[in-house]
């Protein structure tokens, strides 16, 4: 049996236009009873007629998400949330996977705003005046990683979780500390390597030595693993949890021992952190609620497409775990 919207406005004592805002992800509505009637919505199985909400308020009923890399952590924990919050307005979601190249972003995103009422753009590499002139005349954008001017953005703030990841090896003894970046276009990139550059100039007893492995993936860790052992280093940042994993697998491969002789800590706090042993020391770049800002954003926007363009910020927070310990002596 089919459960109306008019059946859900019943069952909370609200009437049938409050129900329908809320599950339209209306501004009008408070978030308060939007969270009511969702969570009413999904327990008594209410299903929206895609075709009929379509033809009344002018939209597809989906949503899509340009990710540099669907296979790493980073872009498929984000792609999830925004999934979660798009069935949670009975909205589908279309995942196009850019290459981590400007002209894949551009080229998927063209695909997507045909086909999408609203597009979350994952960590573009995209030059910021292509990218705004790309997305010209489509205003249901949000930007996730990356501070665009001029586009709605969500990003985690970084900066206090580099330092504070840098003082937690640095009271561990470690004072050489090598770094396996990722690709030079990638934002979170330029970022870190600005914060790890600014921590050395303000504590000169810290040297950092970057890594010739480059890279989102397993190969870049197994290569900067290698370096590592070859350079005698006794800690290493890795650019994501993925590279870290492998960095830490190759190391055991060739009998050196984490922590004990290597510490290593990286970045994203994807699930596999806290189930392979040793778990990781990371930093957490909270892609859930990244993921739940960005799409609230969005909401918001195919609601009032006026709104003036707004950056939020989200903390960032360092995990200690296992895989980071004191330097050798």
């Amino acid at each position: 049996m089919t459960v109306t919207a008019t059946e859900v406005a019943r069952r909370l004592g609200l009437s049938q236009s409050t129900v329908s805002r809320a599950l339209a992800g209306s501004p009008l509505v408070s978030a308060a009873t939007r969270e009511r009637v969702e969570e009413a919505a999904r327990a008594m199985g209410y299903r929206p007629n895609a075709a009929g909400r379509s033809l009344k308020v002018g939209r597809h009923g989906t949503l899509g998400i340009v990710v540099p890399d669907l296979a790493g952590g980073y872009g498929a924990g984000v792609a999830t949330g925004v999934l979660a919050a798009a069935a949670a307005r009975g909205d589908q979601l279309l995942v196009a996977d850019s290459g981590g190249t400007p002209a894949g972003e551009l080229a998927a995103f063209e695909t997507l705003a045909s086909q999408a009422d609203g597009v979350v753009l994952l960590a573009p590499r995209c030059p910021a005046p292509e990218l705004t002139a790309a997305v010209a005349g489509f205003r249901h954008v949000v930007v996730v990683g990356r501070s665009v001017p001029g586009l709605d953005s969500v990003l985690a703030d970084e900066a206090p979780s580099i330092t504070a990841l840098l003082d937690h090896l640095t009271a561990l003894g470690h004072r050489t500390i090598g770094y396996q970046g990722g690709p030079s276009a990638a934002p979170s990139e330029r970022l870190r390597r600005a914060g790890l550059r600014d921590y050395c100039a303000r504590h000169p007893g810290v040297t950092l030595v970057r890594l010739d492995a480059e890279g989102l993936d397993a190969r870049a860790g197994l290569v900067a693993a290698d370096e590592v052992v070859a350079r005698g280093l006794g800690a290493v940042l890795a650019f994501n949890d993925q590279t870290g994993l492998a960095l830490i697998g190759r190391l055991r491969t060739l009998g050196v021992d984490v922590p004990g002789e290597v510490s290593v800590a990286c970045w994203d706090d994807t699930a596999l952190t806290a189930i392979i042993p040793p778990h990781l020391t990371t930093v957490s770049l909270a892609l859930a609620e990244l993921a739940a800002a960005a799409s609230e954003r969005l909401y918001a926007l195919l609601a009032d497409p006026a709104q003036p363009p707004t950056t939020t910020l989200l903390p960032s927070v360092l995990r200690v775990r296992d895989s980071t310990g004191p330097a050798r002596r």
